[in-house]
């Protein structure tokens, strides 16, 4: 009996370690073009950002001084963190820029891009041509930065909040499994006070839209919960963003609307 229980222990140790090195192997190999890509060319984007595609597109960097992608899967995995080579450019200088300002006690994070050559992109309907960056929206907790979510990668997508910006304590992603766990995680990791900064939101997309100017693009649009943006419109850099006429969508499709409730999304004219 012993033996066969020391044979089994044996068995099972061989397929774990062989199972750890087909998964390292695997990841390594899926993520050899992020790791080893240079940015380098004049990109060009074809088509529109619903049925185009990407050529020399730069790979926005992982992480820096205040900002970062959203998922490791994201980057290194599915390949989503190219865009064009002017978008690249506006982007960090816009980071850069808030970096020296009021907004530097906060860390930005861009989340889906655009694939290596564009085409679809997975979980999205758009995203196609490098022209198209989601962003996370900052949070708060009682008037402090509030990160924890943030971490969340993919699923981050999947949190909601109300239409003043107040995060529910619901996660229902999980309601074709269980309504009641939905409500049970939401519980255990979603605080009830935790809300998003629309200051903070309203100082990045300035500085975007200031360094797209001095790259010779522009913001062709803002996609964002329609209810927040008179939010957005009431804070200092807001009222920059109204005179500067930095487009916000006007309308949405109520599920579209509801998608864009803890990020939003930007376009962008070259």
């Amino acid at each position: 009996m012993k033996l066969l229980l020391r044979k089994f222990l044996n068995l099972v140790k061989y397929f774990t370690i062989l199972s750890c090195t087909i998964i390292i192997i695997s990841i390594g190999f899926l993520s050899f073009r992020e790791l080893f890509h240079t940015n380098k060319g004049q990109s060009v984007s074809h088509g529109t950002r619903f049925n185009g595609t990407l050529e020399r597109g730069w790979l926005l960097p992982y992480r820096g001084e205040n900002y970062g992608s959203f998922s490791g899967i994201s980057y290194y995995l599915m390949d989503n963190a190219y865009v064009n080579n002017k978008v690249s450019r506006s982007v960090l200088d816009s980071y850069e820029s808030l970096n020296n300002t009021i907004s530097n006690d906060c860390f930005y994070y861009y989340m889906e891009c655009s694939d290596h050559s564009g085409g679809n992109l997975y979980l999205h309907r758009s995203h196609e041509n490098g022209l198209s960056i989601d962003f996370m929206i900052p949070k708060q907790q009682e008037g402090k930065p509030y990160t924890f979510l943030d971490h969340w990668g993919l699923f981050h997508y999947f949190l909601e909040t109300d239409y003043l910006g107040n995060y529910k304590q619901r996660y229902s992603l999980l309601n074709f499994l269980n309504p009641l766990l939905s409500k049970i995680i939401g519980k255990v990791f979603i605080p009830s006070n935790i809300s998003n900064d629309f200051r903070k939101v309203a100082d990045h997309i300035l500085a975007l839209d200031i360094a797209c100017k001095k790259n010779g693009i522009s913001i062709k649009q803002v996609i964002i919960r329609i209810e927040f943006k008179e939010k957005i419109f009431s804070t200092p850099s807001g009222q920059k963003l109204l005179s500067r006429g930095v487009y916000f969508a006007k309308k949405l499709p109520p599920e579209v609307n509801e998608m864009h409730d803890e990020h939003y999304h930007i376009d962008f004219n070259i």
